[in-house]
């Protein structure tokens, strides 16, 4: 029941509380140890018209995809959860931003590539807009850091989708054009 309570259905990643709870747990440990951490949200690009063309299976399974590309390249100390919907986030602790912003570039691309061959609803193209925000320019609270990469990742959507944009607080937006 316990890990029921913590994971969503139908992807297996920490649910939106577990997520919560265990990057402010983490986050208080990097912050008590002078450790970098980062935060990358991401969000599938045009998720609704996957639904509305294609049905809620192949939306499902789009979904299921886009994780299961990103988990491989995930560390066993990284933090990753579903928000919402199709909005997911990542914590990375002991990263730098660029080294972040680096991965979430891999993610993006293993994501688009993830097109699976086989009947028509499961042959659907997924991209994915990524915002990353760091300790460094943000600080270790979780909100700020989420707002941070939330404003960054709709940046990267304004700018053309399937990219990554880094949060740029002088400007308050965000720069780095995948």
């Amino acid at each position: 029941f316990q890990k029921l309570a913590r994971r969503d259905g139908l992807t297996g990643i920490f649910n939106r509380q577990h997520f919560f709870d265990s990057a402010q747990e983490v986050l208080r440990y990097c912050a008590k140890a002078s450790r970098e951490a980062c935060v990358v949200v991401m969000d599938l690009d045009h998720f609704k018209s996957v639904n509305d063309m294609h049905g809620h299976a192949a939306g499902d399974d789009a979904l299921k995809r886009a994780v299961a590309a990103c988990q491989v390249l995930l560390r066993s100390i990284d933090v990753f959860g579903r928000l919402g919907g199709e909005e997911f986030a990542i914590l990375l602790p002991d990263c730098p931003l660029a080294v972040a912003r680096q991965r979430a570039d891999a993610m993006r691309e293993s994501i688009a590539a993830s097109r699976r061959e086989g009947d028509a609803a499961a042959d659907v193209l997924v991209t994915a807009s990524f915002g990353v925000a760091g300790t460094q320019d943000s600080g270790y609270n979780l909100a700020t850091l989420l707002a941070a990469a939330d404003d960054a990742m709709y940046a990267a959507k304004r700018g053309g989708r399937n990219r990554v944009k880094v949060y740029q607080p002088a400007s308050g937006a965000a720069a780095t054009p995948a």
